[in-house]
């Protein structure tokens, strides 16, 4: 189960910014894989073998991983868009990409 929570959890902060739909799809299947673990824990699942931790430190680092690389997707992705205008460029705009693009009758 931890690696397809961590797997979720990196391919939705790897391509959230870009398709911001994936955290809502990435909330539902955790949700589901919530109750439906919940339910194996309680009906059908024995008792696991006695085991450390080791599994659950390794996880809080590659969290901690995910968060960094969404933090740098995000902003590599939001430097890297085309058109925002947010940045100035210094090239001049054409006259014909100016103006009101309607047919006369204010139709566009």
């Amino acid at each position: 189960k931890y690696t397809d929570v961590t797997k979720l959890l990196f391919l939705t902060c790897f391509y959230g910014t870009i398709y911001p739909a994936a955290w809502f799809f990435s909330a539902v299947i955790l949700t589901i894989y919530f109750w439906l673990d919940k339910f194996c824990i309680m009906r059908t699942w024995k008792q696991g073998p006695k085991i450390n931790a080791d599994i659950s430190r390794f996880s809080n680092y590659f969290f901690l991983a995910c968060a960094i690389t969404f933090a740098m997707t995000s902003a590599y992705t939001f430097a890297q868009f085309p058109f925002d205008d947010a940045c100035p460029s210094g090239e001049s705009v054409s006259s014909q990409y100016i103006g009101d693009y309607t047919d006369g009758e204010g139709n566009l």
